[in-house]
């Protein structure tokens, strides 16, 4: 992993369950698993052999830090505002949109 001296991006990944399921009951068992401590090991590589998973994960004192994973990669984060960001989401689209849409597949 390579971390330019700007920083790095990053996203917040989130589970939910979409209006009008028709299995609600299995949605909210698996929205329940999701945050559970079994489920963020899993996510986090710890006690399996793929150590390609999250190396940061939700769930507090998990730690499994990949190969060559950088000491100060958390510190390199960029510091994202998301109420900002919700706040501005079309404007930020539309700009989007202007610069790189004619690189996109077509629809």
């Amino acid at each position: 992993m390579i971390i330019p001296k700007e920083g790095a991006g990053w996203e917040m990944e989130g589970t939910s369950i979409v209006r009008g399921t028709r299995n609600l009951a299995a949605a909210q068992r698996l929205a329940d698993w999701s945050v559970t401590r079994k489920a963020n090991e899993m996510y986090n590589g710890i006690g399996g052999p793929d150590r390609t998973s999250y190396a940061v994960v939700a769930y507090p004192g998990l730690t499994n830090v990949p190969p060559f994973y950088p000491p100060n990669a958390e510190r390199m984060m960029f510091k994202n505002d998301f109420p900002w960001m919700a706040k501005n989401r079309a404007r930020i689209l539309e700009e989007w949109s202007k610069r790189y849409d004619a690189k996109s597949a077509p629809r």
